[in-house]
């Protein structure tokens, strides 16, 4: 899904949306130009720096503005970074000396903040606008968990109260379903996945005391809980009747 440009946003840092910040404009790319000019001598650097240019120019033109295309950059690093090591030979005069520590610092405070506010692993709570940004630290383990997947939240709380801590789960969700939590806080709780590596549904053992499905593959019936969203289903295989 392509994005518009906004000017003004809520802050977040996130590997999706990565770009080079302070580093990138005040220091990798001011000496890529400065080889391009030929203000650095070094034919190695002018060619890798030159390389660096048409990979920008091209992704400029290749599609529409796209908030995530910051990341092919990671690419583009590889010819652009090795001018910079121009700058770190100790007969640099002191003003350069002082602009590259200057750089350095506040390139440290940015990368600081990425951490700091990535979007629902924030370390502080902070209010920007009308919208407040909890702290990862002030949620509970359950909440954390599923704070990248918030509608799966209200079923593996039930979940958590009700299957028993030691208790054996048979497993059959859609590929790449967030199995995790399952587990349960200490990771006591067995599960067996009936539908391993795309085999098909497998035979529930007998032995299991519950069934998590997905709706998408099972129909929910009798005395099932199943939300709306139909990720998690559970369902007791101690009760009469439940099982077909």
């Amino acid at each position: 899904m392509i994005e518009p440009f906004q000017y003004q946003r809520v802050p977040r840092a996130h590997e999706d949306g990565a770009f080079w910040g302070i580093l990138g404009f005040g220091l990798i790319w001011i000496t890529v130009f400065l080889s391009v000019i030929r203000v650095i001598k070094e034919p190695t650097y002018r060619v890798l720096s030159l390389a660096a240019i048409m990979f920008w120019i091209t992704q400029s033109y290749v599609g529409p503005y796209d908030p995530w295309r910051g990341r092919y950059f990671i690419t583009a690093a590889i010819f652009a970074t090795p001018s910079v090591g121009w700058l770190f030979n100790p007969n640099r005069n002191k003003m350069i000396k002082i602009y590259l520590l200057g750089i350095i610092l506040i390139g440290t405070l940015s990368a600081f903040t990425a951490v700091a506010l990535r979007p629902k692993s924030m370390l502080f709570t902070i209010q920007y606008k009308s919208e407040i940004r909890q702290s990862v630290f002030s949620m509970d383990r359950l909440t954390q968990l599923t704070r990248n997947k918030p509608d799966s939240y209200e079923i593996l709380r039930v979940y958590e109260n009700l299957v028993p801590k030691t208790a054996i789960v048979a497993v059959y969700l859609e590929p790449n379903a967030y199995e995790y939590p399952l587990f349960g806080e200490k990771l006591s709780r067995t599960l067996i996945p009936i539908n391993s590596f795309r085999r098909g549904p497998q035979p529930i053992p007998e032995h299991a005391d519950y069934l998590v499905f997905s709706s998408k593959l099972i129909e929910p019936a009798g005395k099932d809980i199943c939300p709306d969203s139909g990720i998690y289903c559970l369902r007791n295989l101690k009760l009469p009747k439940t099982i077909k």
